[in-house]
């Protein structure tokens, strides 16, 4: 009777620490809220996305696809279309992060005794691992039927070790999203 209470507090412990863990922690800000409560005329979308940012961006590409995959149709002539998206990649940029690794230096000094004493800051000798911070920020303009609604998004990742690519991927997914769900798809996934 003992092992089995040993084996099922056991069994508890180690479900307790396998919780879900939470993968997706990147932000989305609003510099003003958005409410839209004007239905377009019809589902014909126009994007146009600029790029003053030093990154390439496909964000009119990426935002025109998930438009589609949720029932608009996207038009090259913005005067026939009712909901015309309009917005600016201001910057994309990478922090670059050093974290510390606790497993290779285990205590202060341990490895700096004596006649090669290797400076903190030399890349070569550091005892960090790399990881990045992106961030990122888009002018919006939202006009339907003449409505204009107007925002800034701001964009920022959590830790990673993402390539700037993945990185733009993530962003462009995340930015949908919110104009989605600025244009009542609030339960896209």
């Amino acid at each position: 009777m003992k092992k089995q209470l040993f084996f099922l507090f056991l069994a508890l412990v180690f479900i307790g620490c396998a919780g879900k863990t939470q993968l997706d922690r990147d932000i989305v800000q609003s510099s003003e809220a958005i409410f839209i409560d004007k239905k377009p005329k019809n589902n014909k979308a126009f994007v146009k996305f600029t790029n003053t940012s030093n990154l390439d961006s496909n964000l009119t590409e990426a935002i025109s696809l998930n438009l589609a995959n949720n029932g608009y149709e996207i038009v090259d002539d913005k005067e026939l279309a009712s909901t015309k998206i309009y917005g600016n990649l201001n910057y994309f940029r990478r922090t670059y992060i050093k974290d510390i690794d606790p497993f290779v230096v285990s205590s202060i000094n341990f490895r700096y005794r004596g006649y090669r004493r290797y400076d903190i800051l030399d890349d070569y000798y550091s005892s960090t691992t790399n990881s990045y911070i992106y961030d990122a920020q888009i002018s919006l303009l939202i006009d339907i039927d003449g409505e204009k609604y107007q925002t800034n998004l701001n964009y920022q990742s959590d830790k990673n070790i993402n390539s700037t690519s993945t990185a733009q991927d993530i962003f462009n997914a995340k930015i949908s999203k919110q104009i989605l769900g600025y244009l009542g798809f609030a339960n896209y996934n």
